[in-house]
């Protein structure tokens, strides 16, 4: 053996058993899976919780037009100008909305609690601020009493006078119990009270109901709201009294020990902007202008008015194929043009389905009057001077006949359709939501009165075309169809009925006597 090398055996030391050489590797992965997790639940919350932070639980209730379900296009969403304006703001804001349904009573109640961040389309009062904080005023809020006309109340006088007459008649007045109907209203609801004349009721709807029911005589309500569930209900024979209930700005509320100060005053700022930037007034309008039309051209006025401007337009065509010797069927193609053919340019434009498919009665109209017309000749030029017991009434006929200018008698009944067409069209404009409504008001009435007349004279023998080239005829309709839309875009939302009906009635005067006064006294027109 070598010098100096060790021979002793190795040291040899027992192997571990292979569970406890796992351990520490175990232990390893098992923390790492567990720290993965962490990580993966904290990354999940933290959006959850800054999404949280920036959300708002709105409240809502039933308030045609500021807040109702939409189902139209198969949609299950609210919406309305409160929910609209409420959007919108809160998107500017950087804020989401959850909306929730509740009465309104009981929203007021969850946002006192805290179980809510926001109520919207309430007033301001003192015993609301107590526990909320409140935005800007938005919006108007104008609250009439609503009655049918067989009451026979008196439409001039104060709130105390109508009280009055509900006292000296034992009318009853159905009012939302938990609204707030200022001094002056509460003040009057009182009195009725205390005479045991108040239906108290949940809702506006269920105050309607009670007086189609025959529970209650009248009801108090929003103005627009009442109008929009009277023409829903199909009940335009119940309509608002002159006198004003109250008249206060509407606005937001905030759940003061809920809410973060920074929320609200971003809300707050983002509200003011659509204030001063016009946005609020165009949602305004938007759900209004159909509203406040409405309230004139509601049901079946809108028909009648259709039908008085067919018979106006198939007269004139009647006296030009007269005047021409057309036939049967050139009368008929005269006749239509004029009384059809606006309605079906409208309707093309904006996409509906044309009118007299849903309403043959208004070709039935036009054959009908074509036949009366054609019938009624014939009658006089067999009878005459053959039927002595109404000889001076068939003469009568005969004289006028021949006396009248043809030309006078076709642009009469030209200017009568062209009157009622214009303002058909604004009311079916304003139902489309076209915005603004001042302008495409007058221009698709303008079209819907002209396009008819103008057909009808470029299929006629003659190449001049009056319309086009000598009269103040579609001028007249786009002139005065402004006036009207820029009244009921401005003014209609709080307009009362018979304000509404007074502003037609001016704008188809107008454009008759604008239109004839340039016909019989031979103004001239603007020329290119």
């Amino acid at each position: 053996m070598a010098p100096g090398r060790d021979h002793r055996p190795p040291i040899t030391r027992p192997a571990p058993a292979p569970l406890l050489r796992s351990i520490p590797g175990l232990v390893r992965r098992r923390c790492g899976a567990l720290l993965m997790t962490l990580l993966l639940l904290l990354g999940a919350a933290v959006p959850a919780v800054l999404a949280e932070d920036r959300n708002l639980r709105v409240a809502w209730s039933d308030q045609v037009p500021y807040q109702y379900l939409d189902q139209s296009d198969k949609r299950d969403a609210p919406t309305g100008i409160d929910l609209e304006v409420m959007r919108e703001a809160a998107r500017r804001a950087g804020l989401t909305m959850t909306f929730r349904y509740h009465p309104f009573g009981e929203s007021l109640d969850l946002l006192a609690r805290g179980d809510i961040d926001a109520v919207v389309g309430a007033y301001d009062s003192a015993e609301r601020r107590a526990f909320t904080e409140v935005s800007v005023p938005y919006r108007l809020g104008l609250d009439r009493i609503f009655a049918p006309p067989d009451l026979l109340l008196e439409q001039t006088g104060s709130l105390a006078d109508v009280v009055a007459q509900f006292r000296q008649q034992r009318l009853r007045l159905a009012v939302v119990a938990d609204f707030d109907w200022g001094e002056a209203g509460r003040a009057a609801i009182d009195a009725l009270r205390a005479d045991g004349l108040v239906v108290d009721t949940d809702s506006l709807p269920q105050s309607i109901s009670m007086v189609l029911g025959g529970r209650a005589d009248a009801f108090v309500g929003d103005q627009l709201s009442g109008l929009a569930l009277l023409s829903i209900w199909n009940a335009p024979q119940i309509a608002a009294l002159p006198v004003v209930v109250q008249e206060r700005g509407i606005h937001i509320l905030f759940a003061r020990d809920r809410l973060p100060a920074w929320k609200i005053q971003r809300f707050d700022a983002a509200l003011q902007d659509m204030l001063d930037d016009g946005t609020v007034d165009r949602i305004l309008q938007r759900f209004t202008n159909p509203l406040a039309i409405d309230a004139v051209f509601h049901g079946r006025t809108v028909e009648l008015l259709f039908i008085i401007g067919i018979i106006a337009f198939s007269i004139s065509g009647i006296v030009i194929a007269r005047q021409g010797n057309y036939s049967i069927f050139g009368a008929f193609v005269l006749a239509s043009l004029p009384a059809l053919g606006g309605g079906v340019l409208r309707d093309v434009l904006l996409l509906r389905k044309l009118f007299f498919f849903e309403s043959p009665e208004m070709i039935y109209t036009c054959l009908v009057t074509i036949l009366m017309g054609y019938l009624f000749n014939r009658f006089l030029r067999a009878v005459r001077g053959r039927a002595l017991w109404f000889f001076d009434l068939v003469n009568f006929f005969v004289r006028l006949r021949r006396r009248m200018n043809p030309r006078l008698a076709l642009e009469f009944f030209d200017a009568i359709g062209l009157a009622l067409f214009t303002v058909v069209a604004i009311s079916i404009t304003a139902e489309e939501g076209l915005a603004p409504l001042w302008f495409w008001g007058p221009l698709i009435g303008a079209l819907t009165a002209t396009g008819g007349a103008i057909m009808r004279d470029m299929i006629r023998s003659e190449a001049h075309n009056p319309i086009l080239h000598t009269s103040f005829y579609g001028e007249t309709a786009f002139l005065w169809g402004m006036l009207l839309a820029v009244f009921l875009q401005f003014a209609g939302p709080y307009a009362s009925t018979d304000q509404i009906l007074v502003a037609v009635i001016v704008c188809v005067l107008g454009i008759v006597l604008t239109r004839m006064s340039f016909v019989l006294f031979r103004i001239p027109t603007p020329r290119y």
